[in-house]
């Protein structure tokens, strides 16, 4: 009974959803997470930061080349840091 409660927890939710967002690689809803990451989460986070960041900025020139907005895409990813 209690692995069932420990499943409900807003944590164990969170990290599941953040798990599945990465690994299908979808940059955008990942730092929308993480601006609402609970508790201490965004310092778990920040060592991946980076390497999410460069992901997502290939991924973004790859698909948009010189039709995004740079202040817009700075916002998404989370830069300005």
């Amino acid at each position: 009974m209690n692995e069932i409660k420990d499943l409900n927890d807003e944590l164990i939710k969170f990290a599941f959803n953040f798990i599945k967002t990465s690994s299908m690689g979808n940059s955008y809803k990942i730092f929308k997470l993480y601006k609402i990451a609970p508790a201490m989460i965004p310092y778990v986070i920040d060592v991946w930061l980076d390497s999410l960041r460069m992901k997502g900025l290939k991924n973004i020139c790859k698909g948009y080349l010189f039709y995004y907005n740079l202040l817009d895409l700075d916002r998404k990813l989370n830069f300005h840091n």
